[in-house]
């Protein structure tokens, strides 16, 4: 008899059919809280804006377009961009197009960002891979800021600072 019941014992243990499987959950939350932010991207930062050698009087107009600053910035932000205001200097930003001037050796010079970034790349947002695996990091947005500079021609310029090299430590500003 022992040996029958060792025998019906096993045989239920080998069909499954006297322990079903069950889940047991442990559920846990995932969770962040994210500071949206804004930075220069590397290696894009502003450069000099030179207007070179200026010869007084006779010097024609002078434009430079060759600078410009791009920013990497969280999803949904809507940045704006505006020049500093130091000693000597003057700016306008907010919504509209940032100016600013300043006087370098007795000669006026103009700056100017548009209000709407050029070459804005849309990031990617993230999303999760099939079966937990290979899932898509996000990617910034970026933001390309051009910055003109002008100088009239026909100044004529301080006599004080002749002979040397005159210049002014100028940012860009971007308020998110």
């Amino acid at each position: 008899m022992k040996k029958l019941s060792l025998i019906a014992a096993a045989t239920l243990l080998a069909s499954g059919a006297a322990f079903a499987a069950t889940d047991v959950p442990s559920t846990f939350n995932v969770s962040v809280t994210i500071t949206p932010v804004c930075i220069v991207k590397s290696g894009s930062g502003a450069s000099a804006i030179n207007f070179g050698t200026y010869v007084p009087v006779t010097q024609g107009d002078i434009t430079i377009t060759s600078s410009s600053v791009t920013y990497q910035c969280s999803h949904g932000l809507t940045p704006t961009v505006a020049f500093d205001s130091t000693v000597g200097t003057a700016s306008t930003g907010g919504s509209g197009a940032a100016t600013a001037e300043g006087v370098l050796s007795g000669l006026l010079y103009h700056l100017s960002i548009p209000a709407v970034a050029t070459g804005l790349t849309t990031g990617a947002s993230a999303s999760a891979g099939a079966g937990g695996t290979n899932g898509v990091n996000s990617v910034a947005d970026q933001y390309v800021f051009p910055i003109t500079a002008f100088m009239a021609g026909g100044q004529s310029g301080a006599t004080t600072a002749v002979g040397g090299a005159v210049t002014h430590a100028r940012s860009v500003i971007l308020t998110y």
